[in-house]
C-alpha cells in the first residue's frame, strides 16, 4: 500500500514510525514546505526517513509554485521504526 505524507516534523515523524509498523505499507510519499531558506528540504529529513525505515525512491522535486517538495519512499527496514510511545 502507497501512503502520503504531509509534513516530517514530530507528528510527521510519528506518523512514518506508525506507517514502518503497518504490515501493508511498503510506499511514502512525502511532501513538504521549504524551510526558511526557501530551497530544498534539508538532510534532517533524509535521516529521519531512514530511521524509520524509508528510502527514497529518487531527487525531492519542488512544486511548479514553490510552495512545496515531495519525494516517492518505499520501505527498505521495517524494524528501523522507533519503538511506539507509551501511554500512560
Amino acid at each position: 500500500m502507497r501512503i502520503g505524507l504531509i509534513g516530517t516534523g514530530r507528528i510527521g515523524s510519528f506518523h512514518a514510525g506508525v506507517l514502518t509498523r503497518h504490515p501493508r505499507v511498503d510506499a511514502l510519499v512525502v511532501t513538504v514546505t521549504p524551510g526558511s531558506g526557501g530551497g530544498l528540504p534539508a538532510t534532517e529529513l533524509d535521516r529521519m526517513l531512514r530511521q524509520c525505515g524509508f528510502a527514497r525512491d529518487g531527487e525531492w522535486a519542488p512544486a511548479p509554485d514553490g510552495t512545496r517538495w515531495t519525494v516517492p519512499c518505499h520501505q527498505r527496514d521495517p524494524g528501523a521504526a522507533p519503538p511506539p510511545p507509551r501511554h500512560r
